[in-house]
């Protein structure tokens, strides 16, 4: 992603555990490994917020070819086995902002994970 913010919403489950996998250990074994080929960029700050919520930060845009620090968030929900679309959600937020307008993308990730950031009863 270069400037802007963007919102994520895959639907396949190769994609929702593919995008998951590097920030949730538990998808990777058993039968979602196959889908776990990703990895986040090598300079890439990421906390944990919960067993289902993670934000992350590239600080130098590198693994977007970005000119502006990345930020992200990340809400994963697995209902049933992680390999099963059944249930399951992944939504990821991202914002890459020029350093005066680093106040609006902790707005939007905070309203993110706010509205996507919790399993759904």
């Amino acid at each position: 992603m270069p400037e802007g913010v963007s919102l994520d919403f895959p639907t396949a489950v190769g994609e929702i555990v593919g995008d998951a996998c590097p920030y949730f250990q538990s998808l990777d074994q058993g039968s979602s490994a196959s889908y776990c080929n990703a990895t986040p960029a090598v300079d890439q700050q990421v906390a944990h917020l919960s067993s289902t919520r993670v934000e992350y930060v590239d600080p130098t845009g590198s693994d977007s070819n970005s000119a502006y620090p990345r930020y992200g968030a990340l809400a994963y929900v697995a209902k049933t086995a992680p390999a099963s679309s059944s249930g399951a959600y992944l939504a990821q937020a991202e914002c890459a902002l020029a350093q005066v307008q680093h106040s609006s993308c902790t707005a939007i990730l905070n309203l993110f994970l706010h509205e996507y950031g919790e399993p759904p009863s």
